[in-house]
């Protein structure tokens, strides 16, 4: 999965020697956001991404695609544990357990009988 986009703007600032107070200056960008993003707690806005690709003479595509990536990532693993969750159990084990042994047994001849044709 993709790193938060706060790790790549970490690594360019230390790169160029920047505190959060320098950046902060030099973009417009206030440090409590900075500081939001750095540590992953806030996106990188279309806004923000125009601010940042100025103040490290990057393209605002640079930081937005960052961001994108990241979101897509994180959605998809989203929706995979949810995936996983609806069906951590199987069906039939959930089933045995409402209806008990016998019932199940039951209900399993039943499921047998309904692909062999019907006699008349």
């Amino acid at each position: 999965m993709p790193q938060h986009p706060g790790f790549t703007l970490r690594e360019h600032m230390q790169a160029r020697g920047l505190r959060v107070s320098r950046l902060a200056t030099l973009s417009g960008i206030s440090q409590g956001l900075l500081d939001s993003i750095l540590s992953g707690r806030s996106t990188i806005s279309q806004k923000t991404a125009a601010k940042l690709g100025l103040a490290f003479q990057q393209s605002p595509t640079f930081w937005l695609k960052l961001q994108y990536d990241y979101t897509i990532a994180f959605l998809e693993r989203q929706e995979e544990e949810q995936r996983h969750a609806r069906w951590a159990e199987p069906p039939a084990s959930y089933l045995f357990e409402i209806l008990g042994e016998e019932r199940m047994e039951a209900l399993d001849e039943f499921v047998t009988t309904l692909g062999k044709p019907r006699r008349r």
